[in-house]
């Protein structure tokens, strides 16, 4: 019997389940952290666009207060 078609013993078998378990542990761990980063830049997006939003606001107040004078 060459080795492709050679019967794994169990111990092999449950080797080669433990290590296929791991990589897709890590690979889900990975995609976790990558959703996580990307979440955080949206959020830090917004953040920015709400702090220019409040800056134009107030410059646009401070404009209406020097036209009033």
């Amino acid at each position: 019997m060459n080795e492709a078609t050679r019967p794994k013993p169990d111990l092999e078998l449950s080797l080669d389940w433990q290590a296929s378990k791991v990589v897709k542990e890590e690979k889900e761990e990975e995609e976790r952290e990558e959703e996580e980063e990307e979440e955080e830049e949206e959020e830090e997006e917004e953040d920015e666009e709400e702090e220019d939003e409040e800056t134009r606001t107030k410059e646009r107040k401070k404009e209406r207060k020097k036209e009033e004078w």
